[in-house]
């Protein structure tokens, strides 16, 4: 039997059928960029809704950083003076991890030649008479080079270091310790990231001083200011990172 019939198409037919009019398909002059204006519309408010989201994303991370560890220095503050609460020095809580922890300060630094070949202390974790480093933040004697420096079972303090710190400008610093790994960020973006060589050791009777305040028998600090100084009782993430960078030092 042949079924050959059921699909015989006519080629004349098909042929028959003509596209459409290209008249018929023109768009009219007033409708015309009407659908680019739209779209371009849309994208803008999506963008703005995305920012906008972001933002207060952020705001509620910082917020919450804020209200949940201590705030040392909440405003700006001159540099190069000690006050007598920072010469008391700052009381660290209590962690169920004393090797996971975060510090966060805002520095605006006006002129390097002050304390001029001296190193020129932001914070330290120390005894009240000297520097034991547990840790320290401290911009370097001469040039414009942060250290970060913790005291490690090497039996010396070890440093991670960031070079080319911005003058006369408010920079971020936050230093991260988780474990072994210490992590820099310098604006919201991680600068530079060591792994110690030793265990950080850390007495947990020590209190943090700003300024070099326990250090009486150098000039304290340099010559700028501080703000927003912070302890956090964990490693920061990145996006904490950025959260507090985005608050702003003031």
């Amino acid at each position: 039997m042949n079924n050959n019939n059921n699909f015989n198409f006519n080629n004349n037919n098909l042929n028959s059928v003509k596209p459409p009019n290209k008249k018929s398909l023109k768009i009219p002059k007033k409708f015309k960029g009407v659908n680019s204006t739209v779209m371009l519309v849309i994208i803008g408010i999506l963008a703005l809704a995305l920012i906008v989201g972001i933002y207060f994303m952020y705001k509620k991370v910082s917020k919450h950083l804020y209200s949940n560890n201590p705030m040392w220095i909440s405003k700006p503050v001159d540099a190069f003076k000690v006050t007598d609460d920072m010469k008391k020095g700052f009381v660290v809580p209590a962690t169920a991890n004393p090797l996971n922890f975060s510090y966060s300060t805002w520095i605006y630094i006006s002129d390097w030649n002050y304390n001029f070949n001296k190193m020129k202390t932001i914070f330290s974790r120390s005894t009240k008479s000297g520097q034991t480093h547990e840790p320290s933040l401290m911009l370097s004697s001469k040039v414009n080079t942060l250290h970060a420096v913790i005291r490690t079972t090497e039996g010396r303090p070890e440093s991670c270091e960031v070079r080319n710190i911005p003058l006369q400008k408010w920079v971020n610093i936050c230093y991260v310790l988780n474990n072994r790994n210490v992590d820099i960020y310098i604006n919201g973006r991680l600068e530079r990231s060591c792994v110690l060589k030793g265990i950080p050791v850390i007495n947990s009777n020590n209190n943090v001083y700003p300024l070099g305040a326990n250090n009486t028998s150098s000039s304290p600090g340099f010559y700028g200011q501080m703000s927003r100084f912070q302890y956090i009782a964990h490693a920061l993430t990145p996006d904490e990172v950025v959260a507090i960078y985005s608050s702003g030092p003031f």
